[in-house]
């Protein structure tokens, strides 16, 4: 094992271990707030704004900043694990605040002290502390498997060191060895995971706590948050993108090839994300269990996805479909079945209103037929375009294993940026850049807007019927 490997994963441990924990704590600060603040509840999509940033965009505009601190890599490995929290922070807001309620309230862990009995095992296994652990266990994989950001910032981690060995021709066995080291660790992790999950099926319902006066000073203290999430994140990074590339944004609209490589990934990644909805969509009839070790591979990284595909199709059984889109496709699948499988029961929940839906469909009247068609764009397809419109966004972004697996010919875009920003930051490059993220989220935006024009649509006739 090479020492710089064991060198870049302890340093990704601390480094992943401190963002989760900073992470954890700041959410369960934030968490009292959003449980009782209504105002706040309907801005908390808002908060989530640093998650569906580009995390590439994020590290091609500090890259000039870590490049100034080439002499301070302290400081630049602090400024990159700011940028972790501020992007990860609402992630762990989520979980906790989506979570049900657990088994046993802080009084009957108080009665737990009072009879002499073990009040931590009770916390940690039907208390808050088991989803304190998820949490946690969640932030930790995120951080410990991210890829884009650090490789533009430069700060050391064991996926750039493996990403690097592998492109620069290290025999793809010796780089699966290498990978069996952080692939145990997250492995490991995951594993936690699974054993603090609930054996069944507990309620839904979000947890609950007795309503309590919020301090101002926490109230500040969370918008102050979010202000800085949207300078670092979003606001800088996209202002150091844009104003060179407004300038060079005419000729790049006039090259066919970034066209067509964005014409690439837009088709990688619906063919990804329609295959991970269609397996979402199955997975109500397997048991949970199943449901949440098809997640396993996915939440171990791309990278480590990447490189698993990338050696199973050169085995020979394999090895035909090896320059097909196939191992990129598949690849993506796996990636986006977490998001699906965690975020489908969230968004696709079975209502009575979905039913009233289906038993109106059955009905031979023109105005039932309307009513069902509105029912079951509301709470059904809807909710489903919304889960694909997810799903594409990780499978798009997604660099690590679409540089791995890429067919030749059929580069995705992000491909191609990622090998040009090597070279700094340029007008064309940046334009590029805006080009490949901005054109897609317009497409899917208008799409979106047609699909609720056409709801509305349906609505107004069913009520005027």
């Amino acid at each position: 094992m090479s020492q710089t490997l064991l060198w870049a994963v302890c340093l990704s441990l601390l480094r992943s271990f401190t963002v989760a924990s900073v992470c954890v704590l700041s959410a369960n600060a934030a968490l009292p707030i959003l449980r009782c603040s209504t105002l706040m509840r309907r801005l908390a999509w808002g908060l989530l704004l640093p998650v569906i940033m580009p995390p590439l965009v994020m590290g091609y505009a500090y890259s000039n900043v870590a490049l100034s601190l080439i002499r301070e890599p302290l400081l630049n490995d602090l400024l990159y694990s700011l940028l972790l929290v501020m992007r990860f922070f609402p992630v762990a807001l989520l979980i906790l605040y989506l979570s049900p309620a657990p088994l046993l309230t802080p009084t009957a862990l108080h009665n737990l002290k009072l009879a002499k009995l073990s009040r931590w095992q009770g916390y940690l296994t039907h208390g808050d502390g088991r989803l304190q652990l998820i949490t946690f266990a969640v932030l930790f994989i995120l951080s410990f498997t991210e890829f884009e950001i650090t490789s533009r910032m430069g700060c050391t981690s064991w996926t750039i060191w493996l990403f690097d060995a592998q492109v620069g021709g290290t025999p793809l066995s010796q780089t699966l060895i290498w990978l069996s080291l952080p692939t145990s660790i997250s492995l490991l992790i995951l594993a936690a995971v699974f054993i603090a999950l609930p054996r069944h099926r507990e309620s839904q319902k979000p947890c609950t706590r007795p309503m309590r006066t919020i301090a101002t000073t926490r109230w500040v203290l969370l918008i102050i948050w979010w202000l800085a999430s949207l300078l670092l994140c979003i606001i800088i990074p996209w202002w150091w993108v844009l104003t060179p590339a407004i300038k060079a944004l005419p000729a790049v609209l006039r090259e066919m090839q970034i066209l067509s490589e964005i014409g690439y990934s837009l088709l990688f990644a619906t063919l990804g994300g329609l295959a991970a909805l269609l397996i979402t969509l199955i997975s109500d009839y397997l048991p949970r269990w199943m449901r949440w070790l098809l997640c396993l591979p996915g939440l171990a990284g791309s990278l480590v996805v990447g490189l698993v595909i990338l050696g199973i199709f050169q085995l020979p059984i394999f090895h035909s479909l090896y320059d097909t889109p196939i191992p990129i496709v598949l690849s993506l699948l796996i990636i986006a079945l977490p998001a699906g499988l965690i975020l489908g029961p969230i968004l696709i929940q079975h209502s009575s209103s979905m039913h009233l839906g289906q038993l109106a469909g059955l009905s031979t009247a023109t105005e039932h037929q309307k009513l069902a068609k509105h029912l079951r764009w509301q709470y059904q397809n809807r909710q489903r375009w919304m889960l694909l419109c997810i799903l594409m966004f990780v499978t798009y972004y997604d660099l690590p294993a679409s540089a791995l697996l890429a067919p030749p010919g059929m580069s995705p875009a992000v491909v191609r940026l990622y090998n040009l920003m090597h070279y700094g930051q340029y007008e064309t490059l940046s334009a590029m850049v805006l080009l490949t993220y901005a054109l897609p989220a317009m497409g899917l935006a208008f799409l979106f807007l047609i699909a609720s024009m056409h709801g509305r649509l349906t609505q107004g006739k069913s009520t005027t019927s």
